[in-house]
């Protein structure tokens, strides 16, 4: 048995039967030395695997989120997932990883959050999310403020529900560890002009929507994640920031 971290869960992993090289294990390698496992994953060889079926690749029964997959399937509950691993499984890098993602993904969804393709820094006390299509600038600029803060992450954040409004974390160690509270969202894209402007919610939902990061999916998976994107919009303040590269300092997210 080994750990890995996602976001703010600590997994356990078994895998009998299964062989896994360390450097598919180490991008997800847990930090943390001790501690109680909040989730647990187990990947074990099929019988008789004959390939999934083709369609939605998420559906609920009431009590399990069904993943399928070419090359494995899954059965996700808020504690645990099973996961019945095809034919030579994990055959490269990108088999591990995708698998791991989605069942983290169903665990996110299941504790009432989100994944958004997105950057974060914690400056001043404040964190601010970027998210944005891809080639906006996310990880620049993150990565161009972080000297002035805390670089949260700089590719995926985990956004969870907490008391007093939103968490957002990075999904790997390697992309960061920190949790903070979520204070502003911006929307960002390349210009000469720099341009910061709020947006109302009616304007926020779509642009959030469209970075959030979701394998095809029924109803009420579908459901859940535009209602909790409305929770979202209507509770932390969402900008348009237009920015160049000349433009990005702290004063760029007050202007």
């Amino acid at each position: 048995m080994h750990f890995l971290s996602y976001g703010s869960y600590r997994v356990s992993v078994e895998h009998p039967g299964i062989h896994l090289p360390a450097h598919f294990v180490e991008p997800y390698k847990s930090t943390a030395e001790q501690g109680q496992a909040s989730k647990a994953l187990k990947v074990t060889p099929a019988t008789g695997w004959t390939g999934t079926e083709e369609g939605d690749a998420a559906t609920w029964d009431g009590q399990v989120l069904h993943l399928r997959f070419p090359f494995f399937s899954a059965r996700v509950s808020r504690l645990e997932a099973n996961v019945e691993a095809g034919p030579g499984f994990p055959c490269q890098h990108n088999d591990w990883t995708l698998m791991v993602n989605s069942v983290c993904l169903a665990w996110v969804l299941l504790d009432g959050g989100v994944v958004l393709h997105a950057a974060a820094v914690k400056i001043a006390g404040k964190c601010s999310v970027f998210t944005g299509k891809s080639g906006a600038g996310k990880s620049t600029i993150a990565l161009a403020l972080a000297p002035h803060g805390t670089l949260i992450t700089n590719d995926q954040a985990v956004l969870l529900p907490v008391e007093a409004g939103w968490s957002v974390q990075a999904t790997s160690p390697v992309w960061g560890g920190t949790r903070a509270p979520m204070h502003e969202i911006y929307l960002i894209g390349r210009s000469s002009h720099p341009k910061r402007r709020q947006l109302p919610a009616t304007l926020s939902l779509p642009g959030l929507m469209n970075n959030v990061i979701l394998w095809p999916a029924r109803k009420p998976v579908l459901d859940w994640v535009l209602e909790r994107a409305i929770q979202i919009v209507q509770t932390v303040p969402m900008f348009e920031l237009t920015y160049g590269l000349e433009h990005i300092t702290p004063e760029l997210l007050e202007s």
